[in-house]
């Protein structure tokens, strides 16, 4: 389900019409009734504020997800520690289902990025991640305190968690296990390796399942 209809099903749910959500909002019922119908977006600054009006998250409001509802708290507000990597096309968020794998968002950190980090697309992160990685596409980045999951391929450095890779997988030592649907190349894995194509591992601990040759490097 999409922005579009997320939006009046919570609308509905609310009992409330699109002439007093506008006002809520301080602009025109004629806004608020395009954005259903699929006819425009709101503005970035928009979202966090219907997000808490509807008490759920930015990502639920964007795409539907039930998964990703969040509860409100006692003073009436909720807290999503998400950190979203995203793109925009003017003052507009492509959807999650909506970006372009093959476009890299470039993001360059002095420091560890605190988790949990969700991508929305494809995504170069030039620095180290603490918390959990999902990406839509492919993500190359360092090493990761925590679980990485994406549709596409996985390039990073060390992972305290397991990898989960829609294509291949080229990373450092895993602490976890490993599932690909393309190639694995690997330093230790302490876990399982399920692979679609290859493995190339220094030492895997677990069982590897895979479409391919095995291959054990120094």
């Amino acid at each position: 389900m999409e922005f579009s209809s997320t939006l009046k099903q919570l609308r509905k749910q609310k009992g409330i019409s699109q002439e007093t959500l506008a006002e809520f909002l301080g602009i025109s019922t004629q806004a608020v009734s395009k954005w259903e119908c699929e006819l425009s977006y709101p503005d970035i600054e928009l979202l966090p504020i219907l997000a808490k009006y509807f008490e759920v998250s930015i990502d639920f409001l964007l795409t539907g997800s039930t998964s990703d509802i969040r509860l409100p708290n006692p003073n009436g507000s909720f807290h999503d520690d998400t950190l979203y990597i995203l793109m925009c096309k003017g003052n507009q968020i492509i959807t999650k289902n909506n970006y372009d794998a093959n476009i890299k968002i470039a993001l360059k950190a002095e420091d560890t990025i605190s988790g949990p980090i969700e991508i929305w697309g494809s995504a170069d992160i030039d620095g180290n991640i603490s918390g959990d990685l999902k990406a839509g596409g492919n993500v190359n980045c360092g090493g990761v305190d925590g679980n990485v999951e994406a549709d596409g391929n996985v390039n990073c450095g060390e992972v305290d968690g397991n990898v989960e890779a829609g294509g291949d997988v080229n990373c450092g030592g895993v602490d976890g296990g490993v599932h690909a649907g393309g190639d694995v190349r690997c330093g230790g894995v302490d876990g399982n390796v399920k692979a679609g194509g290859d493995v190339n591992c220094r030492d895997v601990k677990g069982d590897i399942t895979c479409g391919g040759s095995v291959q054990y490097c120094e």
